[in-house]
């Protein structure tokens, strides 16, 4: 009788936990610091959140996305996921800044940031658009401007792709 009790009590809780699933929305967001990102990703993940991704999703935004955190996302019809080359870190008297200074190096850093911290970490379709889109040049460095993935002139220094395209859309 008492394992009985025990498996009802281990089903109510379960059952309790799956009903209080919560869904964030994340709306706008232009992106910020890598390691912020990261570390609200894994939050997440733990608690069960769902995300629900509406208008935009720039820069660090997207690691929402990444395979590693197995998050569960969807996007409202419209939203856009924008990406662009990483920033590249210049540390000055310990502190440190992110940088759009664009020389020679800086390029080739931003480039390997890109192929080691974001290409590949995403679901295959986004990660084959992703790689295309890099071999094509169409990636931008922060400071640079590209025309989108369906043609269109973005205006900005993104490149954007449409978010339903990648990710399922919210009911």
């Amino acid at each position: 009788m008492k394992a009985i009790g025990v498996v009802l009590l281990l089903a109510a809780v379960f059952a309790s936990h799956a009903q209080a699933s919560e869904t964030v929305t994340v709306k706008n967001n232009p992106g910020g610091i890598r390691e912020d990102f990261d570390a609200q990703a894994r939050k997440w993940a733990k608690d069960g959140v769902k995300i629900r991704l509406v208008g935009s999703c720039a820069s660090a935004c997207n690691m929402y996305l990444m395979t590693k955190y197995g998050l569960d996302v969807c996007a409202v019809a419209g939203t856009r996921l924008k990406f662009h080359m990483p920033y590249f870190e210049i540390s000055q008297d310990g502190g440190r800044r992110w940088s759009r200074e664009m020389n020679p190096q800086t390029i080739q850093e931003s480039k390997q940031l890109w192929a080691k911290n974001w290409l590949g970490h995403f679901s295959p379709k986004l990660n084959a658009v992703l790689a295309k889109a890099t071999r094509n040049g169409v990636i931008p460095n922060p400071s640079t401007e590209v025309q989108g993935y369906e043609g269109q002139f973005t205006g900005s220094r993104f490149y954007s792709v449409k978010a339903t395209d990648f990710i399922p859309t919210c009911d």
